[in-house]
């Protein structure tokens, strides 16, 4: 929300040279814009401890419930916040938003600064953390997703071989999934599904950087730049709020809680 009323803002500033904010919309819009992308590597993470998690209850039932405890999964969760705040702290220390001469609209106010090392700090942070980190949870979320349907095709079949031979309208029901099956498969798969088509822009567009150093912020192609990312965030937001309407969708248990609490409240 921040990100686009700063950019809405910034752009009307351009628009209507003779308007002017109290505070620089664009530093506004840089600074929340690096705010969600922090956040937003966090979620990447989580995703696919999803699918990995969903991947071992479907393959490796009793592994699961060692491996997965109530403990160790709030443990991961903290682990991950942190690891998103301090990968982009170095990164927020070479950048601030304090009083400052704006010479383009000749005006005091609180602007956006940025550090003479902040190119080479941002190329470091974001090869690791937009680039690397996008890029593998995607390759984790399509092999998941890829074994987790396998393992259940072959409890199907497994069902079917132990199944009576005397009652072969059983046995050939049996060669299906179980509506249970089907729809933990089409949850993960619509889940994993969109995180990977709106991560892509994402992994796309760091690697173009990595490219063209002068597709960045203050380069040669600043506003082509902006354009982008905005509206990669954009996609991003909606990959941060399709999970509900997915679980209330496919999972009866997390529907019937949803109304539950709704009840109460």
């Amino acid at each position: 929300m921040a990100m686009s009323v700063g950019f809405l803002f910034h752009c009307f500033e351009l628009l209507h040279p003779l308007v002017t904010f109290s505070v620089d919309p664009y530093g506004l819009l840089i600074y929340f814009g690096n705010i969600c992308v922090m956040v937003h590597m966090s979620i990447q993470v989580i995703t696919t401890f999803l699918a990995v998690a969903r991947c071992m209850c479907v393959v490796k039932p009793i592994h699961f419930k060692n491996a997965f405890t109530i403990k160790r999964c709030v443990a991961l969760l903290v682990f991950v916040w942190a690891f998103s705040l301090a990968s982009y702290l170095p990164l927020f220390a070479s950048m601030a938003i304090f009083t400052q001469h704006d010479p383009k609209i000749n005006v005091t106010r609180p602007a956006l600064w940025l550090s003479p090392n902040r190119q080479l700090v941002k190329d470091i942070i974001w090869t690791i953390a937009d680039t690397t980190i996008p890029f593998c949870t995607e390759i984790i979320v399509i092999i998941c997703l890829m074994i987790m349907a396998d393992g259940l095709r072959r409890a199907a079949n497994f069902r079917m071989s132990s199944s009576n031979v005397s009652k072969p309208l059983d046995l050939r029901a049996s060669q299906k999934l179980s509506g249970k099956e089907l729809l933990i498969i089409k949850q993960v798969a619509l889940i994993s599904g969109f995180y990977l088509l709106t991560n892509t822009p994402k992994v796309a567009s760091n690697i173009f950087v990595l490219a063209e150093p002068q597709f960045t912020l203050g380069g040669q192609y600043n506003d082509l730049y902006l354009v982008i990312i905005i509206s990669r965030k954009l996609i991003e937001t909606l990959n941060c709020s399709i999970s509900f309407p997915v679980y209330f969708k496919c999972n009866p248990k997390f529907r019937s809680l949803t109304f539950q609490w709704s009840k109460k409240h």
